[in-house]
């Protein structure tokens, strides 16, 4: 501490509780997701301090969402039971590198689905 302020490093690469949903779609679309059950564990900064989040393929699933029918792979946050924050998130080849659905799951019983409502390319 300094002066009654708690000092945590910082590992490499982590994230903050946004930044962790880009982070694993650019990973996703360098590695495409293999088989169910395949994992990712990334460093999550909060205002607690430092976590690791896993994540673990669930598979590819056809979504209909606001901006239209779409294949999406399904990825759940493994480490949540007992935590704050139950995540399910879909991410499709295109748009690359996000998020097309998020669900994030409060112990208390919030709830947000967050779901792509349009998306195009400009030239």
């Amino acid at each position: 501490t300094d002066r009654g302020t708690r000092i945590d490093a910082v590992p490499v690469g982590a994230q903050d509780r946004l930044g962790v949903f880009v982070q694993l779609g650019g990973l996703l679309q360098a590695t495409p997701p293999a088989r169910p059950g395949q994992r990712w564990t990334l460093p999550v900064v909060s205002g607690a301090g430092v976590e690791s989040w896993t994540f673990e393929y669930r598979g590819s699933e056809a979504l209909e969402l606001p901006a239209g029918r779409m294949t999406a792979w399904h990825l759940q946050r493994v480490d949540a039971p007992g935590k704050a924050t139950a995540v399910d998130v879909w991410y499709s080849p295109a748009p690359a590198g996000l998020p097309v659905r998020l669900v994030l799951q409060q112990d208390g019983g919030e709830r947000v689905d967050q779901r792509l409502r349009a998306w195009t390319t400009d030239p």
